[in-house]
């Protein structure tokens, strides 16, 4: 007879056993006196087994049973016997089948990806990793990994696990990584302060590193410049802006009275305009000084504002769990908008780490998915116009001769300002400076297009005649431009703000054609708006910058010795809480077939005093006296694909859905009144005034032939997957760099969407308003 403990509960009331003497069963229903089953065979042997000894075990208790039970139930409790095994049997399999897959999706929290036989018997594995202790740290990962420690107080004072493992220095020549170092190694400048980490290795073969870090631990160091920085200042009359909340209009919209110098209204047209009298952007690579700064304060990375801010961004949206931002400020018009970030903040962030030496990297942006954007045209021009008087701006228009600017001038190296933290050196542009403001009295500026050219910036002289004249509601409006620059950017110029040690951003609202107005946006703003409060912003910035370091470590030793590139993406659907970076040499020979590729996933837990959050980090809850915030404190796992077959077509994948989504921002909707053959004549002219060593602007679209018009009944309902505001992404221009013609994609023309057409219409009504409205101020006849 089976062990009353094993017994099922029909089985117990055939015996007559009482509830109170049963002991509980097993959570895997059924095994009995047999090790854990590793596969559907194994269990399905197991349970046929059992099947057996359950027959055997209902004759006896049939036999025994009969003096109780009567001859009109003993038929029916013979066939509750058989059902009851045949359930289980079903049960076990079905439980085995969910479980192990619930299992593997828990301890990996990215694609799955097995390691075959071959590949784990070549492993270099030590015998403490085969032995009894290396299962106990196995589940310890897993629990780590999963997520299972909950509402427990967290313990930072020591490493979660121990040996620990390092696979000694770096090689010099790339070699596909086979073995442990495919999976690699312990990074062993992974981190400066803060944070405690351990390594080990799953049942799967993939390498799965855990560890924590607190943002009050992180520190940030000071990096003195080689040499003294000139920075520039704003036009005369613009600096009130910075003291005066609020918006300023360029001209009063109700009058027509100039507020600030009449000349500041017409922008110069980037054909106009001498782009190459300006120093010309470096990029981190190519930075000898920022290198020489890196080698001194032994900083293994180094990079730029531009080139970092989109990776932060992405570590922050996993660091946050989604959090969204402040809408609080805003009127009644914009109550139900939407407080998540655009679908153009959130495009992947695409990155190149080139090798300097034997242990320096520069992190530059990957050319490879740029677009020619008139906007950056547009961009410097209006700096320089901000930053120069009106006479000195005339020495960079094309009507003044060459000898305006001398080669000196144009050769001069922008002012920067340098931040180190762990093993990273950021460089940050200093565009303007003002000695009243608080702290270094740096600032930056930031040129912001109005929303009917940022969404349509290839129809820009036609959306140029669009009027922002109201200080809120839905359109026309200055809290439309603000409700949207909070939801596309805001996030990027908080850690750009905060790399460079400015006190904020003054911005400049335009439609390319005039300067509507200014406003100065400090940094408390900001934070305000995006994380709740500055100490908010300071611990996330702190803990997102650490995260960049831990994925930028990883990637470089993945593939030792070479330049590389990532893709880094929030990943929601693996972990509400996960980012995802794809790393491959940036190099590789056709004919050795597909490029290796690398998934490395970081998956974070947030903890404010030693409570786990779960979902979206909430805003801190600050004394307003002492300023005292909780403890932010993040544990972290880290999961590798291998380098398999299977493995690499999994990761391929994933690389190849971001860059699609890149990819796709090389379409632009065809400009009113042109074809797809005239506006790409117009683009292949810019294309070869880049190769010919001229900046694109010198070929106008003004210049082009005149086409066939396009009028909106040509337009075919559903020739756009775009049919709304959110589908559509605005052009988006940081850099400050002249663009080769090899690194432009090539720009897919479409037919403009409903939405898009709907903008049009509505800069149209727009300009048409305005023009009425000067009809109506008494300075109208005063030239500016």
């Amino acid at each position: 007879m089976l062990p009353r403990a094993h017994l099922s509960p029909s089985l117990l009331r055939c015996t007559g056993a009482t509830a109170t003497h049963v002991v509980p069963r097993p959570a895997t229903r059924g095994l009995v006196d047999t090790a854990p089953a590793t596969s559907l065979a194994e269990l399905a042997r197991q349970a046929s087994k059992r099947l057996t000894s359950r027959s055997d075990a209902s004759a006896s208790l049939e036999q025994s049973a009969r003096p109780i039970i009567s001859n009109d139930e003993a038929p029916k409790t013979a066939q509750s016997l058989g059902q009851q095994g045949r359930a289980d049997l079903a049960v076990d399999l079905s439980s085995l089948s969910s479980g192990l897959d619930y299992q593997r999706r828990l301890r990996t929290k990215a694609p799955h990806l097995k390691i075959n036989s071959s590949s784990k018997n070549s492993l270099d594995v030590s015998e403490s990793k085969v032995g009894q202790n290396a299962h106990r740290r196995r589940r310890l990962s897993l629990k780590t990994s999963a997520g299972h420690v909950r509402n427990q107080k967290l313990d930072t004072g020591s490493d979660q696990s121990v040996n620990s493992v390092d696979h000694g220095n770096e090689k010099s020549d790339f070699e596909l990584p086979t073995g442990s170092d495919a999976s690699g190694g312990k990074c062993t400048d992974a981190f400066s302060e803060g944070t405690s980490k351990s390594e080990i290795e799953s049942e799967e073969g993939e390498a799965i590193e855990s560890g924590s870090l607190s943002a009050n631990k992180i520190a940030i160091g000071k990096v003195k410049p080689a040499r003294e920085m000139k920075v520039a200042r704003l036009r005369k009359g613009l600096n009130r802006v910075l003291f005066s909340p609020g918006i300023h209009h360029l001209r009063d919209p109700r009058t027509g009275v100039w507020n600030f110098d009449a000349s500041l209204s017409d922008i110069p047209q980037p054909q106009d305009f001498a782009f190459h009298r300006c120093p010309l952007y470096i990029t981190p690579s190519q930075d000898q000084e920022l290198l020489e700064l890196a080698h001194k304060y032994a900083c293994r990375f180094l990079g730029s504002t531009s080139t970092v801010s989109k990776s932060l961004s992405q570590i922050y949206f996993a660091l946050s769990g989604g959090r969204g931002i402040d809408t609080s400020i805003l009127s009644q018009d914009f109550s139900t908008g939407r407080s998540d970030f655009t679908r153009g903040a959130e495009l992947p962030a695409s990155i190149v780490l080139n090798r300097l030496g034997k242990r320096t990297y520069s992190i530059d942006n990957d050319k490879t998915y740029d677009v020619d954007n008139i906007l950056s045209d547009f961009g410097h021009i209006l700096e320089k116009m901000l930053t120069s008087e009106a006479e000195d701006l005339k020495r960079f228009l094309l009507s003044s001769p060459e000898e305006s600017v001398s080669e000196a001038e144009r050769t001069e190296r922008e002012a920067y300002h340098y931040k180190k933290i762990g093993s990273m050196l950021l460089r940050s542009q200093l565009d303007c400076y003002h000695p009243d403001l608080p702290g270094s009295g740096v600032f930056d500026i930031k040129t912001r297009a109005c929303f009917p050219i940022r969404y349509d910036s290839a129809n820009y002289l036609a959306n140029s005649v669009y009027d922002i004249f109201k200080d809120r509601g839905y359109t026309g409006s200055y809290e439309r431009e603000y409700y949207d620059l909070m939801r596309a950017v805001m996030l990027k110029y908080s850690f750009q703000v905060r790399i460079g040690g400015m006190d904020g951003i003054f911005l400049a609202y335009h439609n390319t054609s005039r300067i509507f107005g200014f406003q100065y946006v400090p940094l408390t703003e900001i934070d305000q708006r995006i994380f709740g409060s500055s100490e908010m912003a300071d611990a996330a910035f702190k803990i997102s910058v650490t995260i960049l370091q831990k994925l930028l470590d990883l990637g470089v030793k993945a593939f030792s010795g070479v330049d590389v590139k990532m893709i880094i993406k929030h990943t929601p659907n693996i972990d509400q809480n996960s980012v995802t970076a794809y790393v491959e040499p940036k190099h590789w020979k056709a004919e050795k077939g597909p490029p290796p590729v690398q998934a490395i996933t970081i998956t974070m837990e947030n903890f404010l005093d030693g409570q786990l959050i779960q979902g979206q980090i909430p805003a801190f809850v600050v004394d307003e006296r002492t300023r005292q915030v909780p403890e932010w404190t993040v544990k972290y796992s880290v999961i590798k694909t291998g380098m398999d077959e299977i493995s690499q077509l999994e990761a391929r994948k994933g690389a190849q859905s971001l860059r699609k989504k890149l990819v796709d921002m090389a379409s632009l909707y065809i400009p009113e009144g042109h074809t797809v053959e005239s506006v790409t004549r117009y683009y292949e002219a810019r294309r070869q005034a880049i190769e010919a060593g001229r900046h694109a602007a010198t070929a106008s679209l003004t210049d082009l032939p005149e086409p066939t018009d396009i009028v909106d009944d040509d337009v075919k309902d559903g020739e756009s997957a775009t049919q709304d505001e959110e589908s559509l992404i605005p052009a988006s221009v940081e850099e400050k760099a002249v663009k080769s013609a090899e690194q432009l994609l090539t720009i897919q023309w479409k037919k403009p969407a409903k939405h898009t057409l709907k903008l049009r219409r509505e800069a149209k009504a727009s300009g048409k308003a305005y023009e009425e409205r000067k009809k109506s101020w008494r300075s109208a006849q005063k030239q500016p």
